[in-house]
C-alpha cells in the first residue's frame, strides 16, 4: 500500500464519520433539512473515495469514470444542502454541468488521455467548491456578520484552489501530476495529505455555521418577547444601556416612549386572555409599522410597550408619539371565535422623556418616563404626557469620564 493509498484510507475514514454526524445532527433537528443533505452528500463522496481506493481491482471505467462522477455527486449535493443552510434558490444549472463533465470524463478516459482525464475532473470540482464558498461568504454575510461568513468560506476556497491547481498542472507536468491519487510519488502523497485536512476542516466549518445559528437563536429567544415578536425587557435594557455610553461619549441626546394600554384587563375580563393576546399582538404590529428605522420597539412587560429612540431631542419624540397615539385609536382588532365579527378598540397612555444632557443616568430617565406615563394616566388616559426635565444629573454609571 502507498502512502497516497493510506492518507485516502484516512480521509474515507474521516468522511464516513462526519456522515454519521450529519446523521446525529439531523436527527436532533439542528438544521435538519441541510444536515440529512450534507449526510448524504458526505456518503455519496465515500462511495466515490471508495472507488478510487479499489481502482487497481475495478473494471477501467468504473474506476476512474465512476469514481470521480460519484464524487463530483457528492459534492453537488452537499454545495445544495448549503443553498438549503442559507435559504437560497438551487442553481439549475449544476445539474447539466455535472452530466456534460461525466461526458467530458468518458471522452478523456475512451481517448486514453490521463492528464486531460486529472484536468476535466478537478477543475470542474474545484469551480464547484468555490461556488459553494461564494454562497457561504455572500449569503451568510447578513446572518452572522462578514467576518464569521468569511471564516466559514476560506476552507472552500482554500479546497478548490488546490483542485483548480491540480487541474492545470496536470496538462503541463503530467508525470509530476500522476493519473491517480492513490499512485505512488510525493504530489500524489501531498494532494491526499491536504485533501485529508481540507475535508476536516470543510465539515468542521459546516459544523460552526449549524452551532453558530443555534447559539444566535437562543440569543434571540432570550431578547425577544415571544407573543409580539419585538425586544422583551431586557434586550431593551441592554440597548438602552449601550446607547446611553454612546450618547455619553458622543454628546447625543436620546428619547424614550412607555405606551401603555387603556383598561387592559377589562378586555381579558370581557373577552378572554385570547382576544387580549390578539390586542397585544396587534399593539406590536403598530409599533412596527408607525416607528422609524432607527428606533427600537420593545415589550416592556404585561401590556406596556417602550420605544427607544436614539439621537432624537424632544420634538422628533413628541411627534412620534402623536403619529403612534393616533395609529393606535385607528386600530380595531378582530375577535376570533365569536359569533359576529367583533372587534376591539382600544387607546393607550403615551410618557415621552428626553435624555437632553449626555451624561444624565438611565435610572434618573426611567424615572421620569414612569411619572410622564403616571401623569398620562391621571390625566384620563388616551394621550401624551412629556417627562419634566430631572434637576440633578449624573454620570451614566459605565461611561469614559
Amino acid at each position: 500500500m502507498t502512502p497516497s493509498s493510506a492518507a485516502l484510507i484516512a480521509l474515507l475514514i474521516q468522511q464516513s464519520l462526519f456522515a454519521l454526524m450529519w446523521l446525529v445532527l439531523g436527527a436532533l433537528r439542528m438544521s435538519r433539512r441541510a444536515a440529512w443533505i450534507w449526510a448524504a452528500g458526505v456518503s455519496v463522496a465515500v462511495i466515490g473515495l471508495a472507488l478510487l481506493l479499489l481502482r487497481a481491482h475495478a473494471p477501467a471505467w468504473l474506476g476512474f469514470l465512476g469514481a470521480f462522477t460519484v464524487l463530483s455527486g457528492g459534492f453537488l449535493i452537499m454545495l445544495r444542502g448549503l443553498q438549503v443552510f442559507c435559504r437560497t434558490p438551487p442553481d439549475r444549472w449544476l445539474l447539466p454541468a455535472w452530466v456534460a463533465m461525466a461526458l467530458a470524463l468518458g471522452a478523456a478516459q475512451w481517448q486514453g488521455l490521463e492528464p486531460l482525464f486529472v484536468t476535466v475532473s478537478s477543475l470542474p470540482l474545484g469551480l464547484l467548491v468555490w461556488r459553494a464558498a461564494w454562497v457561504v461568504r455572500r449569503d451568510l454575510a447578513v446572518e452572522f456578520g462578514r467576518r464569521v461568513a468569511a471564516a466559514c468560506a476560506w476552507p472552500f476556497w482554500a479546497l478548490g484552489g488546490m483542485l483548480l491547481l491540480r487541474g492545470l498542472i496536470a496538462p503541463l507536468a503530467p508525470d509530476w501530476v500522476g493519473s491517480s491519487l492513490h499512485a505512488a510519488g510525493d504530489s500524489n502523497l501531498a494532494a491526499a495529505l491536504a485533501f485529508v485536512a481540507s475535508g476536516l476542516v470543510l465539515n468542521l466549518a459546516l459544523v460552526g455555521l449549524v452551532c453558530s445559528r443555534l447559539v444566535r437563536r437562543l440569543e434571540q429567544a432570550s431578547e425577544h418577547d415571544a407573543l409580539t415578536g419585538l425586544l422583551n425587557r431586557r434586550g431593551i435594557e441592554s440597548r438602552l444601556h449601550q446607547h446611553a455610553r454612546l450618547a455619553a461619549r458622543r454628546g447625543q441626546c436620546m428619547s424614550l416612549l412607555s405606551i401603555d394600554a387603556d383598561h387592559f384587563k377589562r378586555i381579558n375580563d370581557e373577552h378572554g386572555h385570547p382576544a387580549g393576546d390578539a390586542v397585544l399582538q396587534a399593539l406590536g404590529q403598530v409599533l412596527r409599522s408607525v416607528i422609524r428605522g432607527s428606533d427600537l420597539a420593545a415589550r416592556a412587560g404585561g401590556e406596556e410597550f417602550w420605544v427607544l429612540m436614539p439621537d432624537t431631542g424632544a420634538a422628533g419624540a413628541a411627534e412620534l408619539a402623536q403619529r403612534v397615539l393616533l395609529a393606535m385609536r385607528a386600530m380595531r382588532v378582530p375577535l376570533a371565535g365569536q359569533p359576529l365579527a367583533l372587534t376591539v378598540t382600544v387607546t393607550v397612555s403615551i410618557g415621552v422623556v428626553t435624555a437632553e444632557h449626555p451624561l444624565e443616568a438611565v435610572d434618573i430617565m426611567m424615572r421620569r418616563l414612569d411619572a410622564a406615563l403616571y401623569r398620562a394616566k391621571k390625566a384620563g388616559r388616551n394621550r401624551v404626557a412629556f417627562g419634566a426635565p430631572e434637576i440633578r444629573l449624573s454620570r451614566v454609571a459605565d461611561a469614559p469620564a
